[in-house]
């Protein structure tokens, strides 16, 4: 079978770790308003101004799960918080 390209050619080199996916307050805001682009919203701007802060204050403190409970008897770690969704 044949090879493409040059005859000593190497391998690139393998890209490492994650780049941040981290979004910063401005980013986070558009994205999470783009759900409500429908004119009607607009009457509620002030309101939606409100939830995105709160959303995006959850975003950073990464409340994935703000209702757990104990996993319980049965579980490795019974005390480990599962969520309750």
């Amino acid at each position: 079978m044949a090879k493409c390209g040059a005859k000593h050619e190497q391998a690139p080199e393998p890209r490492t770790g994650m780049p941040d996916v981290h979004l910063d307050e401005a980013e986070f805001r558009e994205r999470f308003l783009k759900q409500f682009a429908d004119p009607r919203f607009a009457e509620a701007s002030e309101s939606l101004d409100r939830i995105a802060a709160i959303a995006f204050r959850n975003y950073i403190d990464g409340r994935k799960a703000p209702h757990s409970s104990p996993a319980g008897e049965g579980y490795a770690d019974p005390s480990y918080e599962l969520s309750d969704d």
